[in-house]
């Protein structure tokens, strides 16, 4: 037990001029131990460039402060918001934080380079999670992205977890990832434990780590509220008819929630590369939303 408690915190400090690729399928945890990764950089006095693509930047915070993060000096975490823009809304340029487009690497290289000027210093740790949205959007160039930019990154003394999924596109791509990168660690889950198989590392011998996983139900609770959904449910011509108070008083009775994927989907037509990729990640970005809106119900 102590063996395997030290063996995870060598792995979760990623060492200077280092790219670390974190790979599995989703759910694996490769985003829990990411945010492991930070908290140790953050306890260590390490500046922080967090690149988010699957969440806004206040998700990730949220996210940090559960797990222990307390207030951050100035300057010392910053973000990269390469999810706001990407799913069509508006984002807000502030000092903390730089807005990129998955769509675009070289949004995502300038806007990381601006935080990096911001810093002024070496030994930033660079948490890029992941890299998955920009691969379905961009394919094979995130290999030329890792390669000309990342890997330039480590050179000039900092450091880079990044993330992507296994299973998203094809496995030669996900070979050209892993060839670039410093050290790689692939997690997976097995009945009721995760594994992490330190395939290579600048400091660990090729190892693998068995964790118990613990489940907590009450964290789905949490997640679903049982009220919103009536609200949703009375929102329908026949819930109206009852006399009962709907949550979308101000749309006809003929329109439903239904309308919103059949408008989407039909985008199939006009652009059937981009358009199933844009729905998922609008998709995320409405469930992100209801999770929000659900914690701040009465």
């Amino acid at each position: 037990m102590e063996k395997r408690g030290v063996l995870l915190t060598e792995i979760q400090e990623v060492p200077k001029q280092s790219l670390i690729l974190l790979a599995g399928p989703p759910g694996s945890g490769k985003s829990t131990f990411c945010h492991q990764m930070v908290l140790r950089g953050i306890a260590s006095e390490r500046p922080i460039i967090f690149v988010t693509t699957e969440q806004s930047p206040s998700g990730i915070v949220a996210l940090l402060r559960e797990k222990g993060m307390g207030e951050s000096t100035p300057g010392a975490l910053g973000f990269v918001d390469a999810f706001t823009e990407t799913v069509g809304l508006t984002c807000t340029q502030r000092s903390d934080t730089v807005c990129a487009n998955c769509a675009d690497l070289n949004s995502l290289s300038m806007a990381t380079t601006k935080l990096q000027e911001r810093v002024g210093q070496k030994g930033i740790l660079l948490a890029f999670d992941s890299l998955t949205s920009p691969y379905l959007f961009c394919g094979a160039e995130i290999t030329k992205f890792m390669r000309l930019f990342l890997a330039r990154f480590t050179a000039e003394g900092n450091s880079v977890v990044a993330l992507v999924d296994e299973g998203c596109g094809n496995e030669e791509d996900l070979g050209a990832m892993m060839s670039t990168a410093d050290g790689i660690i692939r997690m997976e889950i097995k009945e009721s434990s995760r594994i992490i198989n330190v395939v290579k590392h600048p400091k660990v011998a090729p190892t693998r780590i068995e964790t118990p996983m613990t489940w907590s139900p009450a964290i789905a609770l949490e997640t679903f509220d049982p009220r919103l959904m009536r609200r949703i449910w009375e929102a329908s011509s026949f819930s109206r008819q009852a006399g009962r108070q709907a949550l979308r008083t101000e749309v006809g009775d003929f329109v439903n929630m239904l309308w919103m994927n059949l408008a989407l989907w039909s985008g199939m037509l006009w652009d059937a590369k981009r358009v199933p990729t844009m729905t998922y990640e609008f998709q995320k970005g409405i469930a992100i939303s209801s999770r929000e809106a659900m914690s701040l119900a009465p």
